[in-house]
Protein backbone atom coordinates (compact mmCIF):
# COMPACT_ATOMS: atom_id res chain seq x y z
CA UNK A 1 0.00 0.00 0.00
CA UNK A 2 1.15 3.58 -0.82
CA UNK A 3 -0.26 6.50 1.44
CA UNK A 4 0.03 9.99 1.37
CA UNK A 5 -2.08 13.17 2.72
CA UNK A 6 -3.47 15.32 0.02
CA UNK A 7 -5.45 18.57 1.27
CA UNK A 8 -5.60 16.73 4.28
CA UNK A 9 -7.38 13.81 3.37
CA UNK A 10 -5.56 10.56 3.67
CA UNK A 11 -5.16 8.92 0.04
CA UNK A 12 -4.26 4.58 0.23
CA UNK A 13 -3.23 3.12 -2.91
CA UNK A 14 -3.75 -0.43 -3.22
CA UNK A 15 -3.00 -3.16 -5.96
CA UNK A 16 0.03 -3.70 -8.06
CA UNK A 17 2.68 -0.54 -7.03
CA UNK A 18 2.02 2.73 -9.10
CA UNK A 19 4.00 5.81 -8.42
CA UNK A 20 2.65 8.94 -6.29
CA UNK A 21 2.75 10.45 -9.30
CA UNK A 22 0.71 9.10 -11.64
CA UNK A 23 -1.82 8.46 -8.70
CA UNK A 24 -2.16 12.51 -8.61
CA UNK A 25 -2.25 12.18 -12.03
CA UNK A 26 -5.20 10.11 -12.05
CA UNK A 27 -6.85 12.44 -8.57
CA UNK A 28 -6.13 15.85 -10.71
CA UNK A 29 -7.82 14.26 -14.20
CA UNK A 30 -10.73 13.48 -12.04
CA UNK A 31 -11.68 16.10 -9.88
CA UNK A 32 -11.27 18.49 -13.08
CA UNK A 33 -13.78 16.64 -14.77
CA UNK A 34 -15.93 16.75 -11.71
CA UNK A 35 -15.63 20.88 -11.82
CA UNK A 36 -16.50 20.69 -15.90
CA UNK A 37 -19.46 18.65 -15.19
CA UNK A 38 -20.81 21.24 -12.50
CA UNK A 39 -19.86 24.26 -14.12
CA UNK A 40 -22.25 22.63 -17.11
CA UNK A 41 -24.93 21.69 -14.82
CA UNK A 42 -24.65 25.33 -13.52
CA UNK A 43 -25.15 26.66 -17.58
CA UNK A 44 -28.16 24.58 -18.22
CA UNK A 45 -29.81 25.49 -14.88
CA UNK A 46 -29.59 29.51 -16.30
CA UNK A 47 -30.43 28.18 -19.66
CA UNK A 48 -33.96 26.70 -18.08
CA UNK A 49 -34.58 29.62 -15.70
CA UNK A 50 -34.28 31.97 -18.90
CA UNK A 51 -36.41 29.77 -21.03
CA UNK A 52 -38.95 29.86 -18.18
CA UNK A 53 -38.81 33.46 -18.01
CA UNK A 54 -40.07 33.55 -21.52
CA UNK A 55 -42.87 31.08 -21.38
CA UNK A 56 -46.19 32.63 -20.16
CA UNK A 57 -47.09 29.70 -19.34
CA UNK A 58 -45.06 29.45 -16.75
CA UNK A 59 -45.70 32.79 -15.26
CA UNK A 60 -47.56 33.16 -11.43
CA UNK A 61 -46.86 36.43 -11.06
CA UNK A 62 -50.18 36.69 -9.07
CA UNK A 63 -51.48 35.47 -5.69
CA UNK A 64 -55.38 34.63 -6.28
CA UNK A 65 -57.33 34.31 -3.55
CA UNK A 66 -60.83 33.49 -2.05
CA UNK A 67 -62.38 35.72 0.24
CA UNK A 68 -65.32 34.65 2.28
CA UNK A 69 -67.27 37.76 3.23
CA UNK A 70 -69.96 37.06 6.42
CA UNK A 71 -72.88 38.79 7.42
CA UNK A 72 -72.44 42.15 5.77
CA UNK A 73 -68.61 42.61 6.18
CA UNK A 74 -68.65 41.96 10.49
CA UNK A 75 -66.11 38.92 9.43
CA UNK A 76 -63.97 38.74 6.10
CA UNK A 77 -61.18 35.95 5.79
CA UNK A 78 -59.24 34.49 2.99
CA UNK A 79 -59.86 31.56 2.79
CA UNK A 80 -57.85 30.03 0.17
CA UNK A 81 -54.88 30.78 -2.45
CA UNK A 82 -54.26 29.69 -6.11
CA UNK A 83 -51.78 29.86 -8.89
CA UNK A 84 -54.27 30.84 -11.19
CA UNK A 85 -57.74 32.79 -11.42
CA UNK A 86 -59.16 29.90 -13.17
CA UNK A 87 -58.43 27.69 -10.27
CA UNK A 88 -59.67 29.90 -7.71
CA UNK A 89 -62.65 30.61 -9.66
CA UNK A 90 -63.63 26.52 -9.63
CA UNK A 91 -62.85 26.54 -6.19
CA UNK A 92 -65.41 29.13 -5.34
CA UNK A 93 -67.75 28.02 -7.31
CA UNK A 94 -67.71 24.52 -6.12
CA UNK A 95 -67.47 26.03 -2.63
CA UNK A 96 -70.99 28.34 -3.45
CA UNK A 97 -72.87 25.25 -4.52
CA UNK A 98 -72.05 22.74 -1.70
CA UNK A 99 -73.53 25.85 0.84
CA UNK A 100 -76.41 24.33 2.87
CA UNK A 101 -79.81 25.67 3.05
CA UNK A 102 -79.49 28.50 0.84
CA UNK A 103 -82.45 30.70 0.59
CA UNK A 104 -81.24 33.32 -1.47
CA UNK A 105 -78.98 32.74 -4.28
CA UNK A 106 -77.37 35.82 -6.19
CA UNK A 107 -74.64 35.18 -8.35
CA UNK A 108 -73.42 38.64 -9.63
CA UNK A 109 -69.93 37.52 -11.89
CA UNK A 110 -69.62 34.08 -13.38
CA UNK A 111 -67.98 34.57 -16.40
CA UNK A 112 -64.73 33.34 -18.10
CA UNK A 113 -61.69 35.85 -17.23
CA UNK A 114 -63.18 37.09 -14.51
CA UNK A 115 -63.26 36.94 -10.99
CA UNK A 116 -66.51 34.98 -9.41
CA UNK A 117 -68.62 36.41 -6.79
CA UNK A 118 -71.64 35.51 -5.65
CA UNK A 119 -74.12 36.03 -2.68
CA UNK A 120 -76.54 34.19 -0.51
CA UNK A 121 -78.17 33.78 2.73
CA UNK A 122 -77.25 30.41 4.34
CA UNK A 123 -78.96 27.96 6.95
CA UNK A 124 -82.52 29.29 6.32
CA UNK A 125 -81.27 33.18 6.80
CA UNK A 126 -79.16 32.31 9.96
CA UNK A 127 -76.38 33.68 8.08
CA UNK A 128 -75.16 35.78 4.98
CA UNK A 129 -72.01 35.33 2.85
CA UNK A 130 -70.42 36.38 -0.13
CA UNK A 131 -67.84 34.66 -1.87
CA UNK A 132 -65.56 36.80 -3.78
CA UNK A 133 -62.28 35.92 -5.83
CA UNK A 134 -59.45 38.94 -6.31
CA UNK A 135 -55.82 39.40 -6.02
CA UNK A 136 -53.66 39.58 -3.19
CA UNK A 137 -50.45 40.51 -2.44
CA UNK A 138 -47.93 38.76 -0.51
CA UNK A 139 -47.90 41.13 3.10
CA UNK A 140 -51.80 40.38 3.47
CA UNK A 141 -50.86 36.40 3.43
CA UNK A 142 -50.56 34.52 6.98
CA UNK A 143 -48.00 31.91 7.34
CA UNK A 144 -49.93 29.23 6.72
CA UNK A 145 -51.05 30.89 3.65
CA UNK A 146 -47.55 31.56 2.70
CA UNK A 147 -46.59 28.40 2.50
CA UNK A 148 -49.30 26.80 1.05
CA UNK A 149 -48.59 29.73 -2.10
CA UNK A 150 -44.54 28.64 -1.75
CA UNK A 151 -45.55 24.88 -1.66
CA UNK A 152 -48.18 26.00 -4.91
CA UNK A 153 -45.18 27.40 -6.50
CA UNK A 154 -42.30 24.51 -5.87
CA UNK A 155 -40.67 27.02 -3.07
CA UNK A 156 -39.06 26.37 -0.45
CA UNK A 157 -41.92 26.26 2.79
CA UNK A 158 -39.33 26.39 5.67
CA UNK A 159 -38.40 29.40 7.76
CA UNK A 160 -40.42 32.28 9.76
CA UNK A 161 -43.17 34.60 8.41
CA UNK A 162 -40.20 37.39 7.00
CA UNK A 163 -38.42 34.44 5.38
CA UNK A 164 -41.28 33.42 3.38
CA UNK A 165 -42.85 36.69 2.66
CA UNK A 166 -39.14 37.32 0.74
CA UNK A 167 -38.46 33.96 -0.52
CA UNK A 168 -42.32 34.52 -2.28
CA UNK A 169 -42.10 37.76 -3.21
CA UNK A 170 -38.87 36.60 -5.09
CA UNK A 171 -40.66 34.07 -6.93
CA UNK A 172 -43.43 36.46 -7.97
CA UNK A 173 -41.27 39.47 -9.22
CA UNK A 174 -39.49 36.26 -11.06
CA UNK A 175 -42.53 35.38 -12.58
CA UNK A 176 -41.19 31.56 -12.46
CA UNK A 177 -42.98 28.16 -10.88
CA UNK A 178 -40.63 25.26 -10.62
CA UNK A 179 -39.96 23.15 -13.80
CA UNK A 180 -42.17 20.36 -12.74
CA UNK A 181 -45.87 20.70 -13.50
CA UNK A 182 -47.63 22.11 -10.84
CA UNK A 183 -51.24 20.61 -9.50
CA UNK A 184 -53.94 22.59 -7.60
CA UNK A 185 -53.96 20.88 -4.10
CA UNK A 186 -57.23 18.56 -3.18
CA UNK A 187 -59.10 20.88 -0.74
CA UNK A 188 -62.26 20.68 0.89
CA UNK A 189 -64.72 21.67 -1.79
CA UNK A 190 -63.37 18.89 -4.24
CA UNK A 191 -63.67 16.58 -1.29
CA UNK A 192 -67.36 17.16 -0.88
CA UNK A 193 -68.23 17.54 -4.64
CA UNK A 194 -66.39 13.22 -4.69
CA UNK A 195 -69.08 13.00 -1.01
CA UNK A 196 -72.97 13.97 -2.07
CA UNK A 197 -74.01 12.90 1.14
CA UNK A 198 -71.47 15.17 2.73
CA UNK A 199 -72.12 18.32 3.98
CA UNK A 200 -69.96 21.93 4.20
CA UNK A 201 -68.40 22.61 7.37
CA UNK A 202 -69.70 26.03 8.46
CA UNK A 203 -69.56 26.01 12.36
CA UNK A 204 -65.63 27.20 12.45
CA UNK A 205 -66.08 30.59 9.55
CA UNK A 206 -69.00 32.11 12.13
Amino acid sequence: QNRWKESGVEVIVTGMPASIEEALQESKEAQAKAKAAKEAEAVRTDQRIMEALRDPNRRAAKIWGVTFVWNGGRKMELHSTHLTLEAANQYAKEHYNRLPGKDWDEVSCDKPGRPFSAFTCIEYGAASLMIVVEEYEVFDLNITQLRDALRQRGGDSRGGKAVLEERLQGLLDAGLRAHTPLKEPRRDAEAAASSPNKRVRLDHFY
